[in-house]
């Protein structure tokens, strides 16, 4: 059966991390309830709870997204806000400090949207262009290196970038084109490349054109066509098609 989620009204968007979850408002305003070890939620401590939390001290905000244990959020003036963990960076303010409230990641760019990976971020900038920050162990941040990055880098050679999705170490664009590009992690196959070698720079997922969305899973990905038909991929050339 289904619970309703207490005193949030006027929902416009939703996201879910490991372990918590975030609800953006029609006026823009942000609540957060589930774990809070790392200080995912935002309101200031490390207590866990089971009713939502404002989260205050930001701008209005178009949309929000959870890591493992970080959260991200953009505002409609074009900055990007994070706060929890901040192990690896992925809160991107050039600092090793986790944060139980939320920080400005220091972008070069204003973002139109943004998407938190297990323990990174991207951030979209109008014109297709994409910065990456946080946890660079199989190359998710598409920069060439394996690097963390503790202040954003541009996501190399992507340009036309529409959309973006994240998974816990690899990344995804939808161009403007229709086609997708993946980057990072790739031992199942999941950036769609025909490939298990991981991808420390943007590569085209084969066989795909038309796409409109993305998705990323722990070990897969996903894409929605104009059509309706939806498409999911972890393996080499292992394509699984359905009509949504």
């Amino acid at each position: 059966s289904f619970l309703r989620v207490l005193g949030v009204v006027g929902a416009r968007g939703i996201a879910a991390g490991f372990g918590h979850s975030l609800v953006v408002t029609a006026d823009g305003s942000l609540w957060t309830f589930g774990q809070n070890f790392s200080g995912q939620l935002g309101d200031g401590n490390t207590v866990d709870s089971g009713v939502p939390r404002h989260v205050a001290g930001l701008p209005a905000l178009a949309g929000a997204a959870g890591g493992t244990n970080h959260s991200l959020a953009w505002g409609t003036d074009g900055s990007v806000w994070a706060w929890g963990s901040n192990l690896y960076g992925q809160l991107g303010d050039g600092s090793a400090n986790s944060s139980p409230l939320p920080v400005r990641v220091s972008l070069p760019f204003p973002a139109t949207a943004a998407a938190a990976g297990g323990h990174h971020g991207l951030a979209l900038r109008g014109d297709g262009l994409v910065a990456a920050w946080g946890r660079n162990s199989d190359g998710q941040l598409g920069d060439g290196t394996l690097l963390d990055r503790r202040i954003a880098v541009r996501v190399a050679g992507l340009t036309g970038a529409v959309r973006l999705a994240a998974g816990p170490r690899h990344s995804l664009a939808v161009l403007a084109d229709g086609t997708v590009r993946a980057w990072g992690q790739n031992f199942a196959g999941e950036l769609g490349d025909g490939t298990v070698v991981r991808r420390p720079l943007a590569v085209a997922v084969l066989g795909l054109t038309d796409v409109t969305q993305v998705a990323a899973g722990s070990s897969f990905s996903a894409a929605l066509r104009a059509d309706g038909t939806v498409f999911t991929w972890e393996g080499p050339l292992h394509y699984k098609a359905s009509r949504h």
